[in-house]
């Protein structure tokens, strides 16, 4: 059966709606008009066409579009009014320095960053996915916050740390500082080394819920290990922040890039787990 083509593609990215996948088309479509939402190619606030135009365009039903439309308004996406039309939500803002200061896991605490505890429990050896192939401290303490800038939630922190190593902090330190930092700037012996590994992938519920951010759209997943002076991890910890918040800034001297140049890994079928989850 011929695909069902989308007339406006984003840059190159080809979207569409194919008929030969095992994927509902109302669901389909509804990620195209996520991406559309998200990635700004519809702004906040424009009135979209109607359901027999986006079904012409999109060469579906209306009772697809319809479908679509509505899972976007249940996610905050879209909002619907009858005699008035369809129209975009606002998702958030691009991020000020302010913010990618504050998503920056080893700059200084800005005043305006909280940090939101969500739990905290001895959790005994680390589990396998977080440890990798280093070797590991016998106990460690499992914590899992949500770091928030002028009240926004922008990022999920699912970290362990060796109980050796957190002894050394301040009583309640973690309410108010960000554990990579505490742990890189502690003892030496502690902290040889930092691994880490980036990549991007939809929220779920559990984020979606804990980020205030649309169900689907984009997140920026970061894996970060610290090594020891004796190959053991001090910390382990996955950090989730909003894709329309993030942004990267690395700058490097010509020596190091030569002498250790970026990698692309293969992807692997297992990842550490969500927050409050063991894998």
């Amino acid at each position: 059966m011929p695909r069902r083509a989308d007339t406006l593609a984003f840059g190159k990215l080809d979207l569409a709606v194919d008929s030969s996948r095992h994927i509902a088309l109302y669901v389909q479509l509804a990620g195209i008009f996520r991406h559309k939402v998200v990635s700004r190619a519809w702004a906040a606030g424009q009135r979209l066409p109607n359901f027999e135009t986006l079904a012409d365009q999109f060469k579906v039903a209306r009772i697809t579009v319809r479908q679509a439309v509505a899972l976007l308004v249940q996610e905050g996406l879209l909002t619907s009014t009858r005699g008035r039309g369809t129209f975009v939500c606002d998702v958030g803002r691009r991020p000020e320095p302010a913010v990618s200061a504050a998503m920056d896991a080893m700059s200084p605490e800005a005043g305006d960053l909280r940090i939101r505890i969500l739990s905290k429990a001895r959790a005994g050896p680390i589990p396998p996915e977080y440890r990798g192939e280093h070797g590991a401290f016998d106990s460690y303490t499992e914590i899992t916050k949500v770091h928030l800038h002028d009240g926004q939630p922008f990022g999920v922190v699912h970290v362990f740390v060796a109980d050796e190593v957190f002894q050394t902090f301040a009583k309640r330190a973690i309410e108010k500082r960000k554990i990579l930092r505490m742990v890189m700037n502690g003892e030496p012996r502690h902290a040889c080394s930092l691994e880490q590994t980036m990549t991007v992938e939809p929220a779920d519920f559990v984020l979606s819920e804990h980020l205030a951010y649309p169900f689907g759209s984009p997140v920026a997943r970061i894996l970060r290990r610290v090594i020891d002076d004796r190959g053991r991890l001090s910390y382990a910890g996955v950090s989730w922040y909003r894709g329309d918040l993030f942004v990267m800034r690395t700058t490097l001297p010509r020596s190091l890039v030569l002498e250790h140049p970026p990698s692309l890994i293969a992807p692997t079928s297992r990842k550490p787990g969500r927050p409050g989850s063991r894998g």
